[in-house]
């Protein structure tokens, strides 16, 4: 729809800019390639590359702070599956200067049932299909973004995408860090669009 288009190289340029403002962020605590069982405060986390990253519960916890921000850094792949893998936020309030990013720089796979919050990655796939993202965005720097019997939405949070702190879009300058990425125009294809997406076939959205 916007092959090579004004729109999709200002998307291109937003996007890449948003993604080298997160890897400012530096490494913070390195853990172990898998995130299931754990409990995590706000802040900064770095997770080797694994196989599998998530395959059960990972609980990120405010602490009771309605301006909690996590950025996950990945130097190579983030993977999630099985029908137990969930993320799920918790104790911040109404959610409306939370920030969440996740930081791919290679490949996200999305397998698991339900997800929250930005991802920025080279490629992003989700193959068994009936993937839920009640808050947040699917950003592709580099291919695609690919769905199958999806839902995507910015809906079910305050904040309108979980964007704060590092904000993607106009959301404001809140949160822990303080720090803004610049939104990607492709919030329109990915965000938006893609809101409520239920689909009986494959479905590929350009995130660029």
């Amino acid at each position: 729809m916007q092959a090579n288009t004004a729109l999709a190289q200002n998307a291109q340029l937003q996007l890449d800019a948003a993604i080298l403002a997160l890897n400012a962020f530096g490494v913070g605590t390195t853990l172990g390639a898998d995130l299931t069982g754990l409990t995590l405060f706000p802040g900064t986390y770095t997770v080797p590359a694994a196989a599998t990253n998530l395959t059960g519960l990972l609980k990120l916890d405010g602490g009771g702070s309605n301006t909690a921000v996590w950025v996950f850094q990945f130097p190579g792949t983030l993977i999630t599956t099985g029908t137990a893998a969930t993320v799920q936020v918790i104790n911040v309030g109404d959610g409306a200067k939370v920030g969440l990013y996740w930081n791919v720089h290679d490949a996200a796979t999305l397998d698991g049932p339900t997800f929250v919050g930005n991802v920025l990655a080279s490629n992003i796939n989700s193959s068994d299909g009936h993937l839920t993202i009640a808050c947040g965005r699917l950003l592709s720097a580099e291919k695609q973004v690919t769905l199958i019997q999806d839902s995507i939405s910015i809906t079910g949070c305050a904040s309108g995408g979980y964007d704060q702190g590092v904000a993607i879009g106009t959301g404001g300058t809140g949160g822990s860090n303080g720090q803004v990425v610049p939104e990607p125009g492709t919030v329109l294809l990915v965000g938006l669009g893609l809101v409520a997406l239920l689909a009986s076939r494959k479905k590929s959205v350009a995130a660029i």
